[in-house]
């Protein structure tokens, strides 16, 4: 007997799959709430995508043969924690698959700030930029960074080619990377 993974997710989500899925699998595709996700659920064995809405009492009626829930996403908050635990079926979340991209939108955030970003823009936008003349910045290379966070994903940048000092502290653990 094959065992069916359902994919739930928006278009861009599901699309990849073909390219993931391991051999030996039925691999079942469908768009959030879609007539075709609740077609497929009974037969189910797997779930995998954005499901955190969708992990409720209901779903483990919908869905009796499932044995796993895989998550695209780090956050489990919209998810029913006590359902999951009362089906005994593993909710598995996909905590630090993003920190690279959280590390470098953190570094495009700073150096937009430090730019100046939207009043340059602002300025160019409404004819008033006055040539070559230096606007005041401020350069990041050689400072230091502090980052407080509570999530590890999000301290120090994981890789820079700009030479900067970074001090973290993350959950109660400080850490430095230079």
């Amino acid at each position: 007997m094959v065992e069916r993974v359902l994919v739930v997710g928006p278009k861009d989500t599901i699309s990849m799959v073909d390219d993931l899925a391991p051999k030996g699998f039925e691999v079942i595709k469908a768009l959030h709430n879609s007539p075709e996700m609740k077609a497929a659920l009974p037969g189910a064995d797997y779930f995998v995508g954005f499901v955190q809405q969708y992990v409720t009492p209901q779903l483990f009626k919908d869905a009796p043969k499932l044995k796993l829930i895989q998550m695209l996403s780090a956050g489990y908050d919209r998810a029913d924690l006590d359902a999951a635990r009362k089906s005994k079926i593993p909710l598995c979340n996909n905590g630090g698959a993003n920190s690279v991209a959280v590390s470098e939108h953190a570094l495009l955030l700073m150096l937009a700030v430090s730019r100046r970003l939207i009043t340059q823009h602002s300025n160019v936008t409404a004819g008033r930029w006055h040539g070559n003349s230096p606007p005041t910045v401020h350069q990041v290379r050689d400072k230091v960074l502090g980052i407080v966070s509570a999530c590890a994903s999000a301290c120090c940048p994981r890789s820079c080619a700009i030479p900067i000092s970074c001090r973290c502290t993350c959950r109660s653990t400080p850490r430095r990377r230079a």
